[in-house]
């Protein structure tokens, strides 16, 4: 029976509540002023609690765990070139532009419905390997279901009530 963690299926429980990385540095100086080191970590704290996750919410959080409110160019250009050397020594995994690290292959999937970080619940913001997930977890417990039914489930296990059109296309 599932645990009432906002899980959307019992026995055995398909989806587990979403986390968005929460957490704050003291930084003295302009962001782009850290060391690569610096960021480096804060990104890979950011793919622990959160990965796999899209590149722009990546820039995002390290703008809010910075205590910054904006998220300017020189910050995406600086976030992009520390996941491409990150992704290059083998730290992370790059599918697109979803990164996880080598430790989260199994990816989970998770359940989006009581995020108060909206930008995660935008269709094109969800890794396509956890609806892949999802779509497998679905089918090995329901062996035979409709196409439009395995959708409007799927919404669900990722915690929406109803599929929009461009969540049922993310999901087809």
């Amino acid at each position: 029976v599932c645990d009432g963690n906002g899980c959307v299926k019992t026995a055995p429980c398909l989806s587990q509540p979403y986390q968005v990385a929460y957490f704050r540095i003291t930084v003295n100086q302009a962001i782009d002023k850290l060391q690569v080191g610096q960021l480096v970590q804060i990104v890979l704290k950011i793919l622990e609690i959160e990965g796999p996750i899209h590149r722009d919410e990546i820039v995002r959080r390290v703008a809010q765990v910075c205590g910054r409110e904006r998220v300017g160019k020189r910050l995406k250009l600086l976030v992009n070139q520390v996941l491409r050397a990150a992704q290059h020594s083998g730290m992370v995994i790059g599918d697109g532009h979803f990164y996880c690290l080598p430790t989260q292959q199994d990816v989970p999937v998770r359940n989006r419905a009581n995020v108060d970080c909206l930008s995660v619940r935008r269709p094109e913001r969800i890794p396509p390997a956890e609806i892949r997930k999802a779509l497998l977890s679905l089918v090995e417990v329901n062996y035979s279901v409709e196409t439009e039914e395995l959708i409007a489930e799927v919404a669900r296990l990722l915690g929406f009530k109803a599929a929009s059109s461009q969540l049922r296309d993310a999901i087809n």
